[in-house]
Parts: structure tokens; C-alpha cells; sequence
């Protein structure tokens, strides 16, 4: 029986380089797609999970932790801020995120993304008011937010409306105006908002969403360097196999 010439190249090369195989197999399975429960995101790089992945699993500043309930959080150690992670888009490189205390128009009054790699896919401006008189009348035009507010002592509302900023301007305390990586623009008949729906968040770097975008994995070429690599990229529609990965990520190579 006649060996094909694939199999018998691959043969010679795991005979030839065992160390290396055995260094790439030890990378990769410290380096599997994992979850800190089920239904949670699957988390693989640019992020990775501390304390169970290495370093190299994950690009610096993309750590992720699980806490004691298993939710995914997004650690923003520069500002000390950890926000819930809902769902991420690997070839669009987004995600979305929520406070994991159901507060998150507390977390926004001190969020802060300038140090970090995420930015907002949108923004717009919230001004928020601290009012104690009239809340009866208020509380008809416009929608607390409950987490922030102590009824009947006072409210506090969230605005992006400059006819309703005049207003509230007049009756109540100023507390702060912010920016809010919204997941889509308001329209201008929203009069206030509760800033309970996840923000929107996207990063440019590393750059893997077309890697990701064929079906492809992302990660550093090796340990010594933060060169990236795609491999695992289906070829013809095929999804590959590690037997044939290495022509798969050639094949894609050759077409970007």
C-alpha cells in the first residue's frame, strides 16, 4: 500500500522534531477556548482567563477573572473597575459588558477607558441630577435610576437632552455630565434613561478579526514575541484539523 506524500511529511517531521511537537501540544492546550461556567463567554486570546491560563494565552490587557457566582469579568485594574462580560464578537472585535452589581450608572460616573485597549463603538453625552423637591411631578416625566436614587428623599436621573438638562438644571443638583460607550445612539425624543443596558466596547489591537473571520485562531507566534500568528484557518471550506493546519494557515496567508 502506497503511503501518500502528506502523511509520510508529516510522519518524518513529528520523528524528526519531537521537542517541538511536544512544546506546540503543551501551548496549545494551555491555550484552549475556555468558560468560567456554562452559557458564559468563551473566552480565548486576545483574552485569557488569570490564574488558570499562562500570560501568553492572552494579549496584555485583556485579563479576565471568574468570580465566586462564575461571571465573566473584564478587569480594568488601571481604574480598579470590573464590569461583566455578556457577550464578545471575536471577528467584529467588540464586546459587551454590564455591571456585575446591577448598578451600572455607578460604575459609568468613574469609568475611564483612556488606559485601556477598548474604546466605544459609540458615545454619547449623559448629564446626571440629584433631586430632592418635586419628585411626585418628576417622577411622571422622566425615569429614575433606582439603584443610585433613595425615594421619597431623593431621585437621580440620567439625561441626554439638552431641553431636559435646562430643566433639571433648575430644580435639582448637578451631579456630573459623562460619557457613555452606549451600544447605539438615543434618538432625541429620549428624555432620560435608566443606563441599565450594556455598553458597547471594541479594540483595534491586536488586530485578529479577519483571522477570526475565517474560522482561524489568533495567538502569538511564540513565547519570546508578540508577533501574532493565524492558524487553524479552514481550507475549501473544510474546517482543519492540527494534522493539517499548517496548510491551511499557508493557504490563508497567501490570500491577505
Amino acid at each position: 500500500m502506497k503511503i501518500p506524500n502528506t502523511i509520510l511529511k508529516l510522519f518524518l517531521f513529528i520523528l524528526l522534531n519531537p521537542s517541538q511537537i511536544a512544546i506546540a501540544l503543551a501551548s496549545i492546550e494551555a491555550c484552549l477556548d475556555s468558560v468560567c461556567q456554562t452559557h458564559e463567554p468563551v473566552i480565548r486570546f486576545p483574552f485569557r482567563i488569570e490564574g488558570e491560563q499562562e500570560n501568553s494565552c492572552g494579549h496584555p490587557g485583556f485579563s479576565v477573572s471568574c468570580n465566586h457566582n462564575g461571571q465573566t469579568l473584564l478587569n480594568l485594574s488601571y481604574c480598579g473597575e470590573e464590569l461583566r462580560i455578556q457577550r464578545i464578537n471575536y471577528a467584529a472585535q467588540q464586546l459587551w459588558v454590564n455591571d456585575p452589581n446591577n448598578c451600572l450608572p455607578k460604575r459609568l460616573l468613574s469609568l475611564n477607558l483612556s488606559a485601556s485597549p477598548f474604546d466605544a463603538v459609540y458615545r454619547q453625552k449623559f448629564t446626571f441630577f440629584n433631586c430632592s423637591f418635586n419628585l411626585e411631578y418628576l417622577v411622571r416625566r422622566y425615569r429614575p435610576i433606582s439603584c443610585l436614587s433613595d425615594s421619597p428623599k431623593y431621585l437621580v436621573f440620567a439625561t441626554p437632552s439638552s431641553t431636559v438638562f435646562g430643566h433639571l438644571s433648575s430644580v435639582c443638583d448637578l451631579v456630573a455630565t459623562v460619557t457613555v460607550p452606549v451600544q447605539s445612539p438615543f434618538n432625541d425624543r429620549v428624555t432620560s434613561s435608566e443606563l441599565s443596558d450594556d455598553l458597547r466596547f471594541s479594540w483595534d489591537s491586536p488586530s485578529c478579526g479577519r483571522c477570526e473571520s475565517h474560522g482561524g485562531r489568533c495567538g502569538f507566534k511564540s513565547n519570546e514575541t508578540f508577533e501574532l500568528d493565524c492558524s487553524l484557518v479552514p481550507s475549501k471550506g473544510k474546517p482543519c484539523t492540527t494534522t493539517h493546519s499548517i496548510k491551511c494557515e499557508s493557504q490563508y496567508k497567501s490570500s491577505i
